[in-house]
């Protein structure tokens, strides 16, 4: 069975090739065989090119995740590709149907861009708090006490405060945070410039953090010892 993008080929037939809809009901079944089988086996299943999420992952829960977006593939070959404003707003979209796996980079095309670019400069403009305008996700970790969060915007850079006020009251947390370097911008070549800076925080505190356009942070945060 091949993958042909929004249509898929089934096995050839007494007529030849044979085009079906991605999410046809051949496609249904086929994920579901892979699905069933690899719980059998206890294997745990994060497809791309996926059907859309119906909620069957809390039926079957190796099914982890699935991509099921326009992914970073997009910078390549898109016409226009993703804009920033994209990923804030498949946050508040896509994922509420579930969870989705994203491809997080690319290798740089031929594509004309400006020098050493991999992201389009996307046509966008989004008001703070609006959809795809700026998100900040904080989450736990099951297996222990540290938490994690995650921050992106779109083409306009950003001055927040990240409100801890999630932590436990009366602990000290270590927060070791990657954030946008001053130069950095995703229309120059200085969009990889990051600085990486550690600091005790606890609840009572809103931590400053500045986002560059385009850009985004991720902060680790661990209980001090």
């Amino acid at each position: 069975m091949a993958d042909a993008g929004g249509i898929i080929a089934p096995d050839d037939g007494p007529d030849g090739e044979r085009f079906e809809w991605h999410d046809g009901q051949t496609m249904v079944r086929h994920h579901l065989k892979v699905v069933e089988t690899a719980a059998r086996h206890k294997v745990a299943v994060n497809p791309h090119e996926p059907i859309k999420d119906t909620g069957l992952r809390r039926t079957y829960p190796n099914w982890v995740s699935r991509e099921g977006a326009r992914g970073m593939e997009y910078q390549a070959w898109g016409e226009p590709g993703n804009g920033p404003s994209h990923v804030p707003t498949m946050i508040f979209t896509r994922m509420l149907s579930g969870p989705m796996d994203y491809t997080p980079g690319r290798i740089l095309s031929k594509r004309p861009r400006w020098p050493g670019s991999g992201i389009d400069t996307g046509t966008a403009v989004s008001a703070l708090c609006e959809v795809g305008g700026y998100a900040v996700i904080a989450r736990k970790d099951k297996a222990s006490e540290d938490w994690y969060v995650g921050g992106v915007t779109d083409e306009e850079a950003r001055d927040i405060l990240v409100d801890m006020s999630f932590l436990p009251e009366g602990t000290d947390y270590v927060a070791t945070i990657w954030r946008d370097g001053d130069k950095a911008d995703y229309r120059t070549t200085a969009r990889h410039d990051i600085a990486i800076d550690s600091r005790t925080v606890k609840a009572v505190d809103k931590l400053p953090l500045r986002i560059a356009p385009g850009g985004g942070f991720a902060i680790r945060l661990t209980p001090a010892r």
